[in-house]
């Protein structure tokens, strides 16, 4: 484990010293939630040596759940609540929470009433649950909650209405309360707004739609029907939306009978296309359902033209992100097949303002403007775009780089240099790298790649941090094996923490349960808000050795273990990947044969050392295979040796001359092109780590590792 320097437990001076005191149980708490007294010992168990014994497994003996934070009596009372409220029994769960004396335990209970609707809970301690439980996870449904009581709450008009317009409303109960209140106040104007909203954007239903519809139906207009038809089509309602069809006029009772047609394939498509009338034919919704339906019958050029039509800032918003979704597809296409103009215009068009596909689609377009249509100053206008729009390292570092190319194409050196520098301040992600690379050609010490010391905290720092409400109840949960809800408070917990030490310290928690998934991702989110805790989030195990040629270097098996699992030694992909490296049975009996190894199953999941074996051997086969390449044997372990030679024949060889870079993001697939990047990336970072010295930042020379065979 690095030296011990990775998550180590506490010393035996310091366990003697806490024994038998008040501050003593909350010590043995923080030693058994270090990975030095749990989890490292699992992780690197011994691997099989010859073909006569089983491999070791560190599936946890099936003991009774036990507490070393809270007193037996109150874990057992705790238990049996915690049962009870998942089978709704909310009276019994009332009467154990007041047997409960430990205020840590009572919390929990009580979080586990207040967020579940079937509680009964009142609006006032709904309300005192909101500061009660802010660090905690799902305050959206104590909230939920509150806006369905809101109407019969001591609340006043004017809070009702702050409270409701600030969060959505969210519910529909929330909308009639909202409207409610406008009306008390006479804002009637206001209160027709929100009512005409929720009949365009929310299903609703029941007794909320019911009074909806009483209330203001004279008030909803023709478009505000179509509205409401259009969102039922785009959430692919064709009943909700055929519903409406008697309150549109003539054409848009075409364009949603047509609609319909193409969503259910049916024999009339033609028919009722064609009796769309030609003010209703450019519909965003007509377009994208014939463009659908098109691609099923293979009609691609057909498929092309509806796309092309489509004005992406006049669609709605609601089907925005189905229409780029398919735009994608085919901008993908268009770049196999070199009609780089066509897939500009496409990207160019997606009409998104937020969110994850905005910042595909506008980088997307920024892109093929530089690379593929040498227009640099178009392509500097998308990359500002997408460099306003976005907050995580991986994506600023990305806007970064990309900006600097687009300024050194147009001869601005210095801009260009700002844009690197910027980008240099994340050189634990793959753009971060390469902008050190470009900015260190004049200022070197940005080519060193150091994240710094490690974050161990003191014996002190870890019982405080225990003793947090929302870490306290996490740790509760562990102890009694729900461990689903833990993850939940762990993942809630990583939003909120600040410092490289609160992430450590959060880590050696998961890591001493073995459960290393919410382990190195609560330390990544922390990543991505830019705190950097080195052995948290990069943690070490250690490797065996090869039993193949070792070209795949430790760093290269660490990053690639990190990207496939997490280190979850348990993790089962849908796939049916096994293990720490995410193993294919058949794949690892086939390498365990080949390397003269026994074979089981489950081995898999509970040898770590012996995965780890097998997948390094595999690793090792994918890179003697590409010359070396570790594009190449990375694109190959994530999506297929058979994938990665199509992506050579279509888009070039990154081994003899096409750019690496390019080459990367013409990858058609968005998890194998950031499986890639991940992996890269973290090979450099794991050399630092394995170290323990600064590296200097050589992406740009991997990428361009290997030779063709």
């Amino acid at each position: 484990m690095n030296g011990g320097q990775t998550l180590v437990g506490l010393s035996s001076d310091s366990r003697d010293n806490h024994l038998n005191m008040g501050f003593g149980k909350q010590m043995s708490l923080v030693r058994r939630l270090t990975l030095g007294g749990v989890a490292a010992a699992a992780l690197g168990v011994a691997a099989v040596a010859s073909a006569n014994p089983p491999a070791p497994s560190i599936k946890p003996a099936n003991v009774a759940a036990k507490s070393v934070w809270i007193e037996a009596g109150d874990f057992s009372l705790l238990t049996r609540a915690m049962d009870a409220a998942d089978t709704s029994q909310w009276g019994q769960v009332r009467s154990l929470l007041g047997r409960i004396s430990d205020p840590g335990a009572q919390a929990l209970v009580r979080w586990r009433i207040l967020t579940d609707g079937s509680a009964g809970s009142g609006f006032n301690e709904l309300r005192d649950a909101l500061e009660e439980f802010k660090d905690w996870p799902d305050r959206d449904k104590i909230e939920d909650q509150m806006e369905i009581l809101i109407s019969r709450s001591p609340l006043g008009a004017d809070e009702r209405i702050a409270w409701l317009a600030a969060r959505g409303p969210r519910t529909s109960d929330g909308v009639l309360a909202l409207t409610d209140a406008y009306n008390s106040q006479g804002r009637r104007e206001d209160m027709v707004r929100v009512a005409r909203e929720a009949w365009r954007t929310r299903p609703m239903s029941g007794d909320a739609l019911t009074t909806l519809q009483a209330q203001f139906s004279p008030e909803f207009t023709q478009e505000d029907h179509y509205a409401r038809a259009d969102m039922f089509l785009w959430r692919g309602d064709t009943a909700g939306a055929q519903a409406l069809a008697p309150k549109l006029s003539a054409g848009r009772k075409a364009v949603i009978e047509a609609r319909v047609a193409l969503i259910r394939n049916t024999k009339q498509i033609d028919k009722l296309v064609k009796a769309v009338p030609d003010a209703y034919a450019d519909d965003a919704g007509l377009l994208y359902e014939r463009a659908r339906h098109a691609d099923r019958r293979g009609r691609t050029s057909d498929e092309l033209s509806f796309l092309l039509r489509i004005n992406g800032e006049s669609a709605p918003a609601v089907g925005r992100e189905d229409i780029w979704n398919e735009k994608q597809s085919v901008v993908r296409r268009m770049i196999r097949e070199r009609n780089f103009s066509t897939a500009y215009q496409l990207a160019a068009g997606h009409g998104l303002t937020q969110g994850e596909s905005f910042r595909d689609a506008e980088w997307m377009a920024g892109w093929l403007a530089l690379s593929r249509l040498n227009d640099a100053k178009k392509a500097e206008a998308h990359f500002l775009v997408f460099g306003a729009g976005v907050q995580t390292p991986i994506s600023i570092a990305r806007a970064q780089y990309w900006l600097g190319e687009a300024l050194a194409a147009q001869g601005r050196n210095e801009e260009a240099q700002a844009a690197y520098v910027a980008g240099a301040k994340y050189p634990f992600v793959f753009y971060g790298q390469l902008a050190a690379e470009k900015a260190g050609a004049l200022a070197p010490e940005l080519k060193m790649l150091d994240l710094g010391s490690h974050s161990a905290p003191t014996d002190l720092e870890r019982a405080d941090f225990a003793r947090r409400p929302a870490v306290r109840a996490s740790i509760l949960l562990a102890e009694a094996g729900r461990l689903v809800s833990f993850e939940r408070f762990h993942f809630a917990l990583d939003d909120v923490l600040t410092t490289p030490v609160e992430h450590q310290m959060l880590f050696d928690i998961a890591a001493g349960y073995l459960e290393m998934r919410a382990a190195v991702r609560g330390a990544k989110a922390g990543l991505g808000r830019g705190i950097v805790a080195p052995d948290a989030v990069f943690p070490i195990l250690p490797l065996p050795p090869s039993p193949r040629s070792g070209s795949a270097e430790p760093a290269m098996v660490l990053a690639l273990s990190r990207q496939e699992s997490e280190f979850n030694h348990r993790a089962i992909s849908s796939a049916d990947a096994r293990g720490l490296m995410q193993m294919i049975p058949r794949y690892a009996q086939a390498e365990a044969k080949m390397v003269g190894l026994p074979y089981k199953a489950s081995w898999l999941t509970d040898d770590p050392q012996y995965n780890l074996r097998l997948g390094r051997g595999f690793l090792d086969d994918l890179v003697d295979d590409y010359g070396g390449s570790y594009i190449l044997a990375a694109a190959a372990y994530n999506a297929g040796p058979s994938r990665a030679r199509q992506w050579i024949a279509d888009f070039g060889d990154p081994r003899a001359g096409t750019d690496p870079v390019d080459w990367i993001e013409c990858i058609p697939f968005a998890e194998t092109r950031n499986y890639v990047q991940r992996v890269l990336e973290n090979t450099l970072v794991y050399r630092h780590r394995l170290t323990g010295q600064p590296v200097e930042i050589t992406l740009s020379a991997d990428l361009k590792r290997g030779r063709p065979r």
